[in-house]
């Protein structure tokens, strides 16, 4: 959904304002993703990981299905996986990947779970009781009949910001000595173009710093000490928006919950296009996507505050999920604003009652809500 207002970016013309730009929601960001890869043969469609967990109503009353779903429509390829995969533990994980029903409700949607067409990459994650990685350390993409890896990791510190039960029996190992133990195994495969997917981030100096004069966090000293087999770096984690170069490898921020990076991939370089609204032109870009073969709007998203543009189902072939999710967004809606008097209601979807994840979401409305 988008967020209210828009979001806010530094002016271009007065580096000491901050203006709103609207964003659209899913099926805006959708067909951003495919005005992007147009023209761009090999293109693949990437993520740094956190795009489920801490996620608005809407999603998270489902299980994060509803995101998994849209994500996957809109043809994300791979993604590592982030701190917030692991909310609610890793079972729940990988249903996210292999889909079937949530332990704690029945399948009540109007189809089954499939799960994600994605792939989730976790190249630092082991099971303790197997000494396997949870998901695959890395994936091999040809372009043009070139293979490029794409290894895929969340933070070392994954354990100190999540539950402990979420973790449990999990171990989160070194950033750096994990890729690096893999380029071995990787240039035995005829592999000479490694991108890491790392759920990891930095701090640039500016806002949305294209140009990154300056950047610092943990990414820097993580990417000095990556092998030079190391091409290109997709970050995560701390929510900013860089293009950089450390130690002459191109690094990039993903911008998460639901937002990756188109990487286009050329024999001579590779370049990161941030699946983002970033400067106030992309509004008059968006509007150029105007659905001419449907004048009279029916087909258009009108959610306040309006997106820059309408977008017509085609774009993406998303409508079919946004159809599901009408369909219940008069519950979440009246939930999160009277969760005392709609609490039937919950009980009534879920089966075995809402878990105390969600209904902690809920009680922050519970004052304004009459007694039943």
């Amino acid at each position: 959904m988008p967020p209210p207002g828009g979001i806010r970016i530094t002016d271009p013309n007065d580096k000491t304002r901050k203006i709103p730009v609207a964003a659209g929601g899913a099926e805006y960001m959708a067909t951003l993703v495919k005005q992007l890869r147009d023209g761009h043969e090999n293109a693949i469609f990437v993520a740094a990981g956190d795009l489920i967990g801490a996620s608005p109503l809407l999603s998270g009353l489902f299980h994060d299905e509803p995101t998994i779903e849209s994500l996957s429509q809109m043809g994300l390829a791979i993604t590592a996986v982030g701190n917030h995969e692991f909310d609610e533990g890793k079972d729940e994980l990988l249903r996210m990947q292999n889909g079937g029903c949530n332990g704690d409700d029945t399948c009540r949607g109007p189809r089954p779970f499939k799960g994600a067409a994605f792939h989730y990459l976790a190249a630092s994650t082991i099971d303790t009781a197997t000494g396997k990685t949870v998901f695959p350390a890395y994936e091999i993409r040809e372009f043009e009949g070139i293979p490029v890896a794409f290894i895929g990791l969340t933070l070392k510190g994954t354990p100190d910001i999540v539950w402990p039960v979420s973790v449990a029996g999990l171990e989160f190992r070194d950033e750096a000595d994990t890729v690096n133990a893999l380029v071995p195994e990787l240039r035995a495969r005829g592999v000479e173009a490694i991108v890491v997917l790392i759920h990891q981030g930095g701090f640039p100096a500016g806002d949305h710093d294209d140009e990154c004069t300056e950047i610092s966090g943990p990414i820097v000293d993580i990417v000095k000490k990556f092998d030079r087999a190391v091409d290109v770096v997709v970050s995560g984690h701390t929510h900013r928006a860089y293009v950089c170069q450390i130690d002459g490898r191109l690094l990039g921020l993903d911008i998460e919950n639901g937002v990756g990076l188109l990487l286009a991939v050329g024999r001579d370089k590779a370049r990161l296009e941030p699946a983002e609204i970033e400067e106030a032109e992309s509004e008059q870009r968006q509007r150029q996507n105007v659905d001419r073969d449907d004048p009279a709007g029916q087909r258009r998203y009108t959610r306040p505050p309006e997106p820059p543009g309408p977008i017509r189902c085609g774009a993406a072939d998303i409508c079919p999920l946004r159809r599901r999710l009408r369909r219940h967004r008069w519950f979440a809606r009246n939930l999160a604003t009277c969760p005392r008097r709609n609490l039937g209601r919950a009980r009534s979807l879920s089966g075995r009652g809402i878990d105390s994840r969600r209904h902690r979401a809920f009680r922050s409305a519970r004052n304004r809500c009459p007694r039943p």
